[in-house]
């Protein structure tokens, strides 16, 4: 049993959250000495609310 054709194109369209986003994330040197927390905040566009 799979999933159905509007099942598939739904989970193909549906955007990245969380971890999974993360890890989708390119990867540079220049921010290895940053934490995962300041990515997120970044990556999720949520700059304007950190601290």
């Amino acid at each position: 049993m799979g999933l159905t054709p509007e099942g598939r194109r739904a989970t193909e369209e549906a955007p990245l959250s969380g971890p999974v986003r993360l890890r989708h994330a390119p990867a540079d040197a220049g921010r290895l000495p940053r934490s995962a927390a300041d990515d997120a905040v970044v990556l999720f566009g949520l700059e304007e609310y950190a601290p």
